[in-house]
């Protein structure tokens, strides 16, 4: 069951790949115009929008098509450090 969430909302919903995966999560805080952070499988599925034209691509195909340039390392302080790279892609 989703929850509503009350305004003022936040700026930005932080979730783990477990709500990543999920579909109908996902769509419940995009119809109430939520901006979320959060993991997904890189085999997930997105559609892109351009000129109303759709494509739905693999997020591992989408990432492998952008330029380096593209990327921000980010370095996690964890029990064991990890480099991560992250990217944003535009509305």
């Amino acid at each position: 069951m989703l929850v509503r969430i009350p305004h003022p909302c936040p700026g930005i919903v932080i979730i783990d790949s477990g709500y990543g995966n999920n579909t109908s999560f996902l769509k419940e805080l995009e119809s109430q115009k939520l901006k979320y952070l959060g993991g997904i499988a890189r085999n997930r599925k997105v559609t892109l929008e351009k000129e109303e034209i759709t494509t739905p691509i693999c997020i591992d195909e989408l990432a492998k098509s952008l330029p380096y340039e593209a990327f921000t390392q980010i370095n996690l302080v964890l029990n064991k450090p990890k480099k991560v790279w992250v990217t944003t892609l535009g509305e």
